[in-house]
């Protein structure tokens, strides 16, 4: 059971390097592995997540989100306060210089308050990201039913191009 243990958290290692290591030549904030939850017809809210990758030395934070899915689109927070998760919109999502803020389930994410269509896998839309000091990043961000289901090189692929053949 140890050595499971121990190969687990090497695996998570060699992905988190991989995750960096992709797209290290960048500058400025760039956003990585992007998607939106599909959404049931009708739903009025849906949300994005991402990884966010400061390349400048200095911290950034994301300070707005825009796109035409919604007629509101806010910066909101997750948290579990004795037992009882509760969202809540933040005025800024901080990213360390050199490092990621982690958009996720459960966490940190881009909501969508009036949804104006179903969102349905297969489809992307774009978001426009406005951060404190690196210039505004549009970026198409697809759809995706249960991306966590989804290994590395699919994923992969999926953000970078090519096929499953």
């Amino acid at each position: 059971m140890k050595r499971l243990s121990v190969l687990g958290i090497w695996i998570t290692l060699l992905w988190s390097g991989a995750l960096w290591a992709d797209g290290m030549n960048g500058t400025g904030v760039e956003a990585h592995e992007a998607w939106i939850r599909a959404t049931p017809p009708n739903a009025r809210m849906g949300a994005a997540y991402m990884h966010l990758m400061n390349y400048e030395p200095t911290a950034d934070a994301l300070v707005k989100a825009s796109s035409s899915l919604a007629e509101a689109v806010e910066l909101h927070h997750v948290t579990n306060q004795d037992g009882v998760m509760k969202m809540y919109p933040v005025p800024e999502i901080e990213i360390p210089g050199g490092g990621m803020a982690e958009l996720k389930p459960g966490g940190f994410h881009v909501m969508f308050i009036g949804l104006k269509q179903q969102l349905k896998p297969g489809d992307a839309y774009p978001i426009t990201l406005h951060f404190r000091n690196a210039p505004e990043v549009t970026v198409s961000v697809p759809v995706l039913e249960n991306p966590m289901s989804m290994n590395h090189d699919a994923m992969h692929r999926m953000h970078h191009g090519g096929s499953d053949d």
